[in-house]
């Protein structure tokens, strides 16, 4: 499960999976992108460069699958 909190320790939102519901990263340093946090068909690789080469969208809106 993963949680994100408020500076005052409130939960802003709680996310919780399965390992069998959601596809594990291919390749290192590849983040996945999740656009519906309730459905985990939307699950794919992130395409966005940052940081060293690594794949993903941290801090910004993750972009649409497909």
């Amino acid at each position: 499960a993963l949680q994100l909190r408020a500076k005052r320790a409130s939960t802003a939102e709680r996310l919780a999976w399965l390992a069998a519901l959601a596809p594990a990263c291919r390749d290192a340093g590849v983040l996945l992108v999740i656009n519906d946090d309730v459905d985990a068909a939307p699950w794919c690789d992130a395409v966005a460069p940052y940081g060293d080469g690594d794949l993903g969208s941290p801090g910004q809106e993750n972009p649409a699958c497909g």
